[in-house]
């Protein structure tokens, strides 16, 4: 979880209990925040959390542009896929 967030990489981020993104962190600005980039906001999937985190996103994946910027996180995920 979020003892492994580091520049460079890929992340599923949750910063709000209806506010969950897929980015790519830029440059860490403290222990639970960084500035980010090629962010989407994960509207909606009809797989489940594992099927999600295994496959990535497929066309049951609801997905919206988010502005770059900084964010702070409650948890997260590192993410092994491409971000559409």
């Amino acid at each position: 979880m979020d003892g492994k967030v580091e520049a460079g990489k890929r992340f599923y981020l949750i910063i709000h209990a209806y506010h969950h993104l897929l980015c790519e962190i830029v440059e860490m600005l403290g222990p639970q925040r960084a500035r980010i980039t090629n962010v989407r906001w994960v509207y909606s999937c009809r797989r489940g959390w594992s099927e999600f985190f295994k496959d990535g996103c497929n066309d049951d994946t609801v997905l919206r542009k988010f502005p770059d910027g900084e964010v702070s996180w409650i948890a997260a995920f590192e993410w092994e896929h491409e971000i559409p």
